[in-house]
């Protein structure tokens, strides 16, 4: 058995926050992205709040909008993103689901 991943097509949904009806969908996060947001988490920790600006940039593109956020509604972004992120389901396929184990069928 072995896991076949075709990275061309997604396998997870989108992440999209709405903000005042407008609706920004999270760019694709590599891991040169990732330590670039992680760097700036550590920064904006320090008290650089500017780094979690930069850090909805990278996120999702650059947006004046973004810009004019509120600190707090930064941080509740932020906060929100990132646990989609670790908790992202995939997109349910049409293929057969196969019950798990002691699941009558």
């Amino acid at each position: 058995m072995s896991l076949i991943i075709d990275t061309k097509k997604p396998i997870h949904k989108p992440i999209e926050v709405t903000l005042d009806k407008k609706k920004y969908t999270v760019k694709t996060i590599d891991r040169d992205v990732l330590n670039k947001i992680e760097d700036l988490a550590r920064k904006a920790l320090k008290g650089q709040q500017d780094a979690a600006y930069a850090q909805l940039e990278l996120i999702f593109g650059k947006h004046a909008a973004l810009d004019a956020l509120d600190i707090r509604v930064v941080n509740d972004v932020l906060n929100y993103v990132t646990t989609e992120i670790f908790k992202a389901e995939k997109i349910t396929s049409p293929e057969k689901k196969v019950p798990g184990p002691g699941v009558k069928s």
